[in-house]
């Protein structure tokens, strides 16, 4: 009996604190809201000022075991001069800890709450209500845990929108989002099968069609108060459909970019892939571009960045007032990205390549940038401090200058395979002639190749070591040749250029005798 009633008095008390935690969970939901709303609004003012979006929290309808609320988002873009979107959403909530629904789902880890809202109708958004056959088009589920942190996801359904001669077909897209109490980090994945928006211009149908689109992103908040992290975004297929026009088609884009702080410095990376490029069904090829940064002082890119955002709330107050920068906001620029440079960043565009069937080109470029003693030097001295080291490559493959020059013959219906072949022979020849007659290159096989160091008033070009001025008269060598032929037209013209070709001519054997000859 004893046991008995002691096993009593613990389900009483246990159904005591599962009603208890529920309404002490509802009063004070009202409050969390309200502060996750008004930072969530503060932080996106201070990132992006006149953004023109807010969110406001309208009524909470509070249950003991559960809780509706109805929020309103305004989209407001002042310049456009049109009135602001609304849109209304309603939020089913249940209180924790144990909320029904993750009991079902035998989820048994205590959370404060959980939360599946919708998008409500309204005269804005009927069309999109009308398009997803009668549902909310955007509904989510999220789970508020204790700490503050969200987890969730939210999902855009399927829609078919047609009007005005334009029509939108879109498969749906499920994103996987999770953020810190106070946004330390921030998290999204998810993707969607389709996207295909036939639209009329002028008269002429244009089609665009997206397939496999996926995205990922994880973001944290770093000691500067910047985010770091890395991103990534693919598409299976991009596809371009105009009428009278071959159809342009990119397959496997994928964009990535990564940034990193480490010791009160910045680096970060971002690299675009096309995996192939096709016109008019003929494959073109792939294309890589590679970017990096590195050496950026946290500090001095917080600073520019408040500059920046001072910048846009002066002109989000100020529409229709001055554009240009005070006093003031140059002397702040000025300030700014003289500390960006003290800490002597490195800028590069590491990869630009073009891959075809029988060849690949590629060109790199990498800088040091320093600060220079004073912004008032003649340009030539600025740009002697302002740059500390310059690295330039560049491989052309004659091969690939052959296949471009096919592949735009093939285009041709009328064109004659033999003559475009025989052209583009022709061509890659010229290129390696030309190349090395102005010494601009050097040829290794099938590959035209230069390359350009500098450093201290040093330039090594294509393995030859030159005084910046020696470099500077080599290449003043060919300007008046080139420039005499574009003067070159009719007798007038030729008489022109062959007046001017002797001292061209006198300045370039100068520069030729005083360098050393390219290996």
């Amino acid at each position: 009996m004893y046991k008995t009633r002691i096993a009593l008095a613990v389900l009483v008390a246990a159904g005591v604190v599962g009603t208890l935690a529920p309404w002490y969970t509802g009063m004070q939901l009202e409050e969390v809201l309200q502060t996750s709303i008004r930072q969530g609004n503060e932080q996106l003012q201070d990132s992006v000022p006149g953004a023109g979006v807010s969110m406001e929290l309208v009524a909470v309808e509070r249950g003991f075991f559960t809780s509706t609320a109805h929020y309103r988002l305004t989209l407001d873009d002042t310049s456009s001069g049109e009135a602001p979107t609304v849109l209304r959403f309603s939020d089913h909530i249940e209180h924790g800890p144990l909320p029904l629904s993750r009991l079902q789902s035998l989820e048994l880890k205590p959370v404060m709450a959980t939360s599946r809202f919708e998008l409500e109708r309204s005269e804005d958004v009927i069309p999109w209500f009308v398009g997803a056959g009668g549902s909310s088009p955007l509904t989510g589920s999220l789970v508020l845990n204790y700490d503050n942190s969200v987890t969730g996801r939210v999902t855009l359904l399927p829609l078919q929108l047609a009007g005005e001669g334009n029509s939108v077909r879109f498969s749906g897209m499920d994103l996987e989002v999770a953020a810190g109490a106070q946004s330390e980090y921030l998290r999204l994945a998810g993707g969607m099968d389709s996207l295909s928006l036939d639209l009329n211009r002028d008269g002429e149908p244009l089609q665009l069609q997206l397939k496999g689109l996926s995205l990922r992103s994880d973001y944290r908040l770093g000691q500067s108060g910047l985010y770091t992290g890395d991103s990534r975004l693919a598409l299976q297929q991009v596809q371009l459909l105009q009428a009278g026009k071959p159809p342009v088609e990119v397959r496997d884009f994928v964009q990535a970019d990564r940034l990193e702080e480490l010791g009160g410095q910045m680096k970060g990376a971002v690299g675009y892939d096309i995996g192939m490029l096709s016109y008019g069904g003929q494959p073109l090829g792939s294309l890589n571009l590679s970017l990096s940064l590195a050496n950026l002082d946290v500090l001095a890119l917080k600073n520019l960045g408040d500059w920046y955002t001072g910048l846009l709330r002066r002109l989000q107050t100020q529409p229709d007032g001055d554009t240009g920068l005070s006093a003031e906001e140059q002397d702040g620029l000025q300030a700014g990205l003289g500390a960006l440079l003290a800490g002597q960043p490195k800028l590069a565009l590491d990869n630009l390549s073009l891959k075809t069937a029988n060849g690949e080109s590629r060109f790199s470029l990498m800088v040091d940038l320093a600060r220079p003693v004073s912004y008032e030097l003649p340009p030539a001295e600025l740009a002697r401090q302002l740059v500390g080291k310059l690295d330039v490559h560049l491989v052309l493959a004659k091969p690939m200058i052959r296949d471009v020059v096919m592949y735009q013959a093939a285009l041709d219906p009328a064109g004659d395979p033999a003559a475009a072949a025989l052209e583009a022979t022709q061509l890659a020849e010229m290129a390696d002639e030309m190349a090395s007659s102005l010494q601009f290159a050097r040829v290794e096989g099938d590959n035209i190749v230069a390359s350009l160091s500098y450093a201290d008033g040093q330039i090594e070009f294509n393995g030859q070591t030159l005084p910046a001025e020696q470099f500077a008269g080599l290449l003043l060598s060919v300007a008046p040749a080139e420039a005499m032929g574009l003067m070159m037209d009719g007798e007038e013209g030729a008489a022109a250029g062959d007046r001017q070709a002797q001292p061209g001519a006198d300045r370039g054997a100068m520069a030729t005798d005083s360098a050393v000859e390219p290996r």
